[in-house]
């Protein structure tokens, strides 16, 4: 029998063929990713505002570029950026969400000033950085991101909750967290000083938080909560409390250097050994309670100085245990459970309570002087010729 194709199932065919290949088609333009530029200041939901009278976020995955000395007004939600880099100026003037979610980066060289409570979401592994030249001003809407940078002194001034799924690397003069919640997952590097300030709030993840400057917790309002497991709070320059801190399960550790510590502050464990010879100057008017493990360790070749700001004594409360050695302590009210120290390794400069220096105790091997040494080998050849005549004596009999 003859095969047989009729007109219409040929046409059918085709039709189906076309239709598919049309849908691949429109998937694949659906996907691919643009990239707009502003050409004037202006609304972003404007065409006129960006080349080629494109409004971005709004059909395809956009790499979007505000250029400086262009001052975008953010008036509408963003949907579907890849990318969104700032070296203009972005501004809102009411609450809008800007949504990056095709895993490429937010980048300011600019600023982006929110007063409002606009949202910035940063989703797929993408990151937020701070450039040199760059400033972040969040309103009391939330940012979330990947990792978070601020490079060499960009600033950032947090008003809302930030939070961040990776690690956080700021070098700023000073970052201020004056109001939300700050919730790291990763570590977080502070090159300057941290103040947490108003109703701002850190809550440590389970990693480290290293400040290499200051660390200030305002009694305006500020708060530190450290995590429940062993993490570290490393401190290179003061301690300021008079917010309000949560030790849980953290240490802080003191870097190899002259510190102040100002104001009451509970801490789980502390820290501070030293190679040379430091200075830890107190607040006597504060108390310093350590609960877990108290280390304060200087060395052989240089004493750790534990001093008051004051004539006046600062007061510690030691409530764990501890390991100190190559102290020199003075003033110092200690009204929790004595603390005793080697003499012979530690210095009492004096005014102290609660300490006990005490002096180790041996006895002394009898040693002959150097005429005890000639008699004493005198008579002990003497013995031995005196046993040799008596044995031939006895021989001789």
């Amino acid at each position: 029998m003859k095969a047989y194709c009729s007109k219409d199932s040929f046409v059918a065919k085709f039709v189906k063929i076309i239709l598919i290949l049309t849908i691949f088609f429109f998937l694949l333009i659906s996907q691919k990713v643009y990239a707009i530029t502003s050409s004037v200041s202006g609304n972003w939901s404007v065409g006129a505002t960006w080349a080629g009278g494109v409004v971005p976020g709004t059909t395809a995955v956009d790499d979007v570029t505000i250029l400086a000395g262009h001052n975008i007004t953010l008036d509408n939600d963003t949907n579907a950026l890849n990318s969104l880099t700032v070296t203009g100026t972005l501004t809102d003037n009411a609450a809008k969400t800007v949504t990056v979610s095709g895993g490429g980066h937010v980048e300011i060289n600019g600023s982006i000033r929110f007063t409002s409570n606009s949202i910035l979401n940063i989703s797929n592994g993408g990151n937020l950085t701070i450039n040199s030249a760059g400033l972040l001003t969040q309103g009391s809407g939330a940012i979330s991101t990947n990792d978070f940078t601020v490079n060499n002194n960009g600033a950032f001034t947090q008003g809302g909750n930030l939070t961040v799924a990776g690690n956080t690397d700021v070098t700023l003069a000073t970052w201020t967290i004056q109001s939300g919640t700050f919730a790291p997952t990763g570590t977080v590097d502070v090159t300057g000083n941290l103040t947490i300030s108003s109703t701002g709030t850190l809550t440590q993840g389970a990693n480290r938080v290293t400040v290499t400057g200051n660390l200030t917790i305002d009694g305006s309002g500020g708060v530190f909560t450290a995590n429940a497991a062993a993490t570290n709070i490393n401190i290179g320059g003061n301690w300021s409390n008079s917010g309000t801190f949560t030790a849980n399960g953290s240490t802080v550790v003191f870097t190899d250097a002259d510190h102040t510590l100002n104001g009451s502050t509970t801490f789980n464990n502390f820290n501070h050994e030293v190679a040379t010879s430091r200075t830890l100057t107190f607040e006597s008017s504060a108390t310093q309670t350590i609960t877990g493990l108290l280390t304060l360790k200087g060395s052989s070749g240089g004493l750790l100085n534990l001093m008051s700001d004051t004539t006046a004594a600062w007061n510690l409360n030691r409530a764990g245990t501890y390991d100190i050695d190559y102290v020199d302590v003075e003033y110092s009210n200690n009204t929790g459970t004595a603390i005793s120290v080697q003499a012979s390794s530690n210095t009492n400069s004096g005014n102290n309570s609660g300490w006990n220096f005490t002096s180790s105790t041996s006895t002394a091997i009898p040693t002959l002087s150097e005429w005890g040494m000639i008699i004493f080998t005198i008579l002990l050849g003497a013995s031995a010729v005196f046993a040799i005549r008596r044995r031939d004596m006895e021989d001789s009999i």
